[in-house]
């Protein structure tokens, strides 16, 4: 592994992994987020294995997601914000979700599929160099992007 940050992507990359000795037990995952905001509700929305107990705080909180909005988690690890703003955007909405490795990744695609999620989608990429495909987009809380209208 040859990233700059290589201990933050080993570590992140063991929870994706489900190891045993990673900074983080799975059992305190409901409790870590409700204690920053997320409702019993909210929480019962995504798959279960997506919430990791590693957010920062309730976006839905802050940002208020609209039906057919194009929306973009920066650090989005199995997906959990995703999968909430799935049914705020609604079908004609979309989700992005970007994190830097690939074990996120693929956890979150494989939950995305199981679940079927059909209008969120990840990619690979970190916050510093998001990937270009996720076009015009303006900064509306911490780690979520949105849409900017196109004028005329």
């Amino acid at each position: 592994m040859n990233h700059p940050n290589q201990l933050l992507v080993k570590s992140y990359s063991d929870i994706a992994l489900n190891k045993e000795d990673t900074i983080l037990s799975s059992r305190e995952s409901t409790a870590v987020s409700q204690s920053i905001g997320y409702t019993p509700e909210e929480i019962a929305l995504a798959p279960e294995e997506s919430n990791l107990g590693l957010g920062c705080g309730n976006p839905f909180r802050i940002v208020s997601v609209q039906p057919g909005e194009v929306v973009v988690d920066l650090g989005s690890g199995a997906g959990f914000d995703c999968f909430l703003a799935s049914h705020l955007t609604g079908r004609r909405g979309k989700v992005i979700g970007v994190d830097m490795t690939y074990e996120m990744l693929s956890l979150s695609r494989r939950l995305a599929k199981e679940n079927r999620f059909r209008n969120v989608e990840f990619r690979l990429g970190e916050i510093e160099n998001l990937p270009r495909r996720c076009g015009h987009l303006q900064l509306r809380h911490q780690s979520f992007l949105q849409q900017t209208p196109r004028l005329p």
